[in-house]
């Protein structure tokens, strides 16, 4: 399964109340039980954070491949004379605010 930012989110979220209603409320009747359980939370926000990371690098490198597409292109434009400085902007923000580069 491939999660999102948002799916990772709140399998953490969902960790931090488990563990803070366990601080505040629960009372330790296994402590070995519960330290094998706070090392499991331990290993998924350190696994989350680490797919979090990767994502961000997908991300990146498709921002990347897609900013040199442009490039490509308009250097292609100007090449022909067929550059509209104007127009070819408005392309490339639209284009940016799609990949979610820049806020409209």
């Amino acid at each position: 399964m491939i999660y999102n930012r948002e799916e990772i989110l709140n399998k953490l979220s969902s960790s931090i109340d488990i563990l803070d209603k366990k601080i505040s409320n629960g009372r330790i009747k296994d402590h070995e039980k519960e330290k094998l359980k706070i090392n499991q939370y331990k290993a998924m926000a350190y696994s989350c954070n680490v797919y979090n990371n990767i994502l961000k690098d997908k991300q990146y490198d498709k921002l990347t491949a897609d900013v040199e597409s442009i490039k490509t292109a308009l250097i292609e434009k100007e090449k022909k004379n067929t550059l509209n400085l104007e127009t070819d902007l408005e392309i490339v923000n639209e284009t940016l605010e799609k990949l979610g580069a820049i806020k409209p």
